[in-house]
């Protein structure tokens, strides 16, 4: 289904954490230094414009006590090999990320993820 997009659809999705639920309980999952994630992923050209997917992996580590799956995330070292095809699906599954899992405490982190907090 996504060997095309693996040949001429390689992305890099960047974020400084990103979101999972628990029961009714938001976690971030972050990097415990602080860096920057950059997922790997695959687009193409909608009917709409791009569409992206994230790839995934079986969690590992604090995550697997939130979820069962979680983003491939790449160093920065990693980026331009995965983008100009050098990286494939599993090399990079085998990558180890040094998450950190919060549950999101804030009132405006349990905010829907799509509300927006800046006033109109």
């Amino acid at each position: 289904m996504f060997s095309r997009l693996l040949a001429a659809g390689r992305c890099v999705v960047p974020a400084s954490k990103y979101y999972e639920w628990q029961d009714k309980i938001k976690h971030h999952i972050k990097d415990k230094d602080g860096n920057l994630l950059f997922m790997t992923g695959l687009y193409r050209e909608g009917e709409k414009g791009r569409e992206f997917v994230i790839i995934t992996k079986n969690a590992k580590g604090d995550i697997i006590n939130v979820h069962d799956r979680m983003p491939v995330i790449l160093k920065v070292n990693q980026i331009k090999d995965w983008l100009f095809g050098k990286l494939s699906p599993d090399d990079i599954v085998k990558h180890k990320f040094n998450a950190q899992v919060e549950p999101c405490d804030d009132a405006m982190m349990q905010m829907n993820l799509f509300e927006s907090t800046i006033p109109h």
